[in-house]
């Protein structure tokens, strides 16, 4: 079995749906192998969660983006993520300081990354809704659960942030005292929001940028890979590069499964990824060899032997 998570609006139907299709298949003597994509809303735009799910993160945030992204960083040092040694990147080009910004502006943002820290944590719960369903079926074991997303933190809330997130392919965004009024529903049925960039900064940590851009802050993202009957690794970090085009073919190497020579009677082409089932057993296997190439709005990114 293998089961892809991305990154929700209603999670809590999703979870719903993807345990009865889990469980549909039991109606079988032996239920058949599956794959399953279950691609959340999280942490894209709109953020919305519960009430009570927004209340638990209420000042947890209030010290700012500028102490996140150094407590994140510290954090990232600490468990290995990062080496020692490692700086981070400057900040974007007029982005302000948290220390710079009114105490309105500062209640306002603190409650964005409340929602956002929210909607992401009601999200993680229903993930785990699926994980507690296929232990209670015996199942677990032989899931193979890769999580990732698609994109760096997102910076299309501009400075100040967005109420109605649709604003950003139309007009100028809304200034502070614009999305002031809906502090109080902020992420909830009244609101189409995103946070203010300053946290898609901080949610990028270390690097520079941010989602639609092709620095790593833009095109770097966490990469988690579970499989206790096949895996022997537990909460080991690998540092060999990959790419999101790797996965189909490392899936299908993992599971035994061979790629289909036509579909519909079309000839398929090779798959352009490469299979890194090396790297569940060795923090010295090869990863992704050979250049990789990123390109968005004709910005360009090359990465090659580390660099």
């Amino acid at each position: 079995a293998m089961l892809g998570g991305g990154g929700g609006e209603d999670a809590a139907d999703l979870a719903d749906q993807a345990i009865a299709m889990i469980e549909a298949r039991g109606a079988r003597d032996a239920p058949a192998p599956f794959f399953m994509y279950w691609a959340t809303g999280a942490a894209h735009a709109p953020h919305h969660a519960p009430a009570e799910w927004i209340a638990r993160f209420k000042g947890k945030f209030d010290a700012g983006w500028d102490k996140a992204r150094e407590d994140i960083f510290r954090h990232q040092k600490a468990m290995g993520l990062m080496p020692r040694d490692a700086k981070l990147a400057p900040l974007p080009e007029g982005m302000p300081r948290w220390d710079s910004l009114s105490a309105d502006e500062q209640r306002l943002y603190a409650r964005q990354m409340e929602v956002f820290a929210a909607s992401l944590a009601y999200t993680d719960a229903q993930f785990g809704r699926i994980l507690d369903a296929l232990a209670a079926d015996g199942e677990l074991g032989n899931t193979m659960i890769v999580v990732t997303s698609d994109n760096g933190a997102s910076a299309e809330g501009g400075p100040t942030g967005l109420f109605n997130e649709s604003a950003v392919t139309g007009r100028a965004g809304p200034t502070a005292a614009e999305n002031m009024a809906f502090l109080d529903r902020w992420g909830g049925p009244g609101t189409y929001p995103h946070y203010a960039y300053g946290w898609a900064v901080a949610g990028n940590t270390p690097f520079r940028y941010y989602k639609q851009t092709t620095h790593e802050g833009g095109t770097r993202v966490p990469l988690v890979i579970a499989w206790p009957r096949g895996i022997s690794a537990r909460g080991e970090l690998r540092d060999q590069f990959a790419h999101v085009s790797d996965l189909a073919p490392t899936l299908l190497a993992a599971t035994d499964v061979k790629l289909a020579e036509t579909v519909n009677t079309v000839a398929q082409l090779p798959m352009e990824g490469q299979n890194l089932v090396a790297t569940f057993a060795s923090a010295t296997a090869s990863g992704h060899e050979g250049p990789q190439y990123v390109e968005l709005y004709g910005n360009k990114g090359l990465w090659q032997d580390s660099w």
